[in-house]
């Protein structure tokens, strides 16, 4: 056993409380005896906070501050300098495309019409210049359109579309 004072739980009381359904109370009789507890509660003063506080508190808000346009900062600067090359590069890398492919239909379309005239200069696939008199013309016609028939129901689309 410990050499310190053991607590007597013999004057254990049992009390029913009307505000609550049952607590248990351990009290010395002494104690309780010579003690009036009272139902009053005190405020504790707010000790106002010294120098020294308030600037490690104004020190605390200032370097989140500090850190946030740091992180801000941060964002900027790798958009800047990772971000916006990569889109940029694959851009041009696009443009190089379309451009290659430009090259490509202007080589065939001019292989084409060396083609064409090559074969012009040949008697033997009888071709002559475009001339007024050989060139045809044709009058427009108006087309009217036709009714359909048939039991087909008017759809309307919905108001989004």
């Amino acid at each position: 056993m410990s050499a310190l004072p053991q607590p007597d739980f013999r004057d254990v009381n049992y009390l029913k409380s009307p505000t609550s359904e049952n607590k248990i109370l351990i009290s010395d009789p002494a104690v309780s005896s010579n003690r009036q507890y009272s139902r009053k509660t005190t405020r504790l003063s707010r000790k106002k906070h010294s120098a020294t506080l308030k600037l490690l508190i104004l020190l605390q808000k200032g370097s989140f501050g500090v850190a946030a346009v740091g992180l801000l900062s941060c964002l900027g600067v790798y958009s800047a300098t990772v971000r916006i090359p990569q889109l940029w590069s694959q851009e041009y890398e696009a443009l190089e495309a379309l451009q290659r492919q430009e090259r490509q239909l202007i080589a065939l379309d001019e292989s084409l019409k060396y083609e064409i005239a090559k074969g012009a200069e040949q008697p033997e696939l009888e071709m002559f210049a475009i001339s007024d008199e050989s060139t045809i013309f044709l009058k427009s016609t108006s087309v009217e359109p036709q009714e359909v028939k048939g039991n087909r129901q008017k759809r309307s689309l919905p108001m989004g579309y």
